[in-house]
């Protein structure tokens, strides 16, 4: 599966990665001077978050209730997320409440969560060095996708995400259909890879496993969204739906970095017409080999990060998880400095912002974190020139 070792690649992420934790040191340190009693005229009113957020994992918590008697989930129990989603919140609340006393249960589900994301991370990690090149798996050990698979909830579908597409290299379709659907129960945005794998499927077995492969990876999203109705009713199932459709401007995604609100507000629908355009222009590229899968999947899956009107930083992990498989440098090249440049735009530029310091360091952060995607899919976009065999 590996190419031949690329030492210069790993060479040089490797000094990144050191740079990278050496930076974070450094801010700490930094940090710590300004939080002493005599702090630097005009410096922050709050410190960055360099290795702890507890906004999303209590947005976790509190959307857990529902697993140790506190409601039912989306009547009483108010969530942004699919019930797959709050299955492993609720599972996470659960093995918490066994250990803790209920008035120590946050810490003890914000211990567990931490430890779940590392042990998914570790295997991450673990395929990205069976399937990837060398080179790739530190990526992996970025800051940024070390920090968001610590706290943040999309190392999941960014695992199964990896699953799918490792079971596709080896052409064992209902498997990789099976986590792809895994993955779209979790988090929706996997469902705009559906079109460009299942005609990759059809080059690969005809129109009939094509066709299965797509109705499998709609099993699990649709089976849940049964059970969510079922128990908490239309308003219940709309809830996490509603709560997407309504986000705005966020001051993070393309629009923003790129000044381009102005579009959206002339035409509303524009975000949402792009994002289908990507992922029926990934399908359009009619991938015949793996290589050029990868490519399309890259276009339908940052396409989407870059149509919406909001951005987080942790989409890093999803574009990560199908980029592990590319063997094209400059995809990789792209996806490193992505990664790279993303927690320095979260936590770190925005927290400076965020406590009243100075907006240019986001500003630059967002701007770097949009053309590196928009890079990125005009480097998927390009087709590798094939050699013309010339007569002698």
């Amino acid at each position: 599966m590996k190419t031949a070792p690329a030492q210069d690649l790993v060479g040089r992420w490797r000094i990144g990665l050191w740079l990278s934790y050496g930076l974070i040191g450094l801010g700490i340190a930094v940090q710590v001077f300004w939080l002493s009693p005599q702090p630097w005229p005009g410096s922050m009113n709050g410190p960055v978050r360099f290795l702890f957020d507890t906004h999303d994992i209590g947005v976790y918590f509190r959307s857990s209730a529902w697993a140790v008697g506190g409601g039912t989930l989306y009547r009483d129990v108010p969530s942004e997320y699919p019930l797959a989603a709050n299955l492993i919140f609720g599972s996470v609340r659960f093995l918490a409440s066994l250990v803790m006393a209920p008035d120590r249960q946050e810490w003890g589900f914000t211990l567990i969560w931490i430890l779940c994301g590392m042990a998914v991370l570790v295997g991450c990690l673990r395929l990205a060095i069976r399937e990837s090149r060398d080179g790739v798996p530190l990526v992996w050990l970025l800051p940024a996708v070390i920090y968001f698979a610590a706290l943040r909830f999309d190392i999941y579908p960014a695992f199964t995400l990896l699953l799918a597409i490792a079971a596709m290299r080896r052409q064992r379709l209902l498997r990789s259909a099976g986590w792809l659907g895994v993955a779209i129960a979790l988090k929706g945005f996997a469902l705009f890879l559906v079109p460009c794998m299942a005609v990759y499927v059809f080059h690969l077995a005809g129109i009939r496993k094509a066709l299965i492969f797509s109705v499998v990876c709609l099993v699990p999203h649709t089976t849940m969204s049964l059970a969510t109705l079922l128990f908490s009713g239309i308003d219940g199932l709309l809830t996490s739906y509603l709560f997407h459709a309504k986000r705005s401007f966020n001051g993070e995604s393309l629009w923003d970095g790129m000044s381009l609100r102005f579009l959206v507000r002339w035409f509303p629908g524009l975000p949402a017409l792009l994002t289908i355009g990507f992922s029926i222009g990934a399908a359009c590229l009619r991938p015949r080999s793996f290589d050029r899968l990868i490519d399309a999947c890259l276009v339908a899956v940052v396409g989407f990060t870059v149509s919406t009107v909001f951005y987080s930083p942790q989409f890093c992990l999803w574009i990560l998880a199908i980029a592990s498989f590319s063997e094209r440098q400059r995809i990789l090249f792209v996806v490193y400095g992505l990664c790279f440049v993303t927690y320095f735009y979260f936590p770190v530029s925005f927290d400076i912002a965020w406590n009243g310091g100075s907006r240019i360091p986001l500003e630059i952060a967002v701007t770097t974190v949009s053309l590196l995607r928009l890079l990125l899919i005009v480097t998927a976009l390009r087709r590798t020139p094939t050699a013309v065999p010339t007569s002698s």
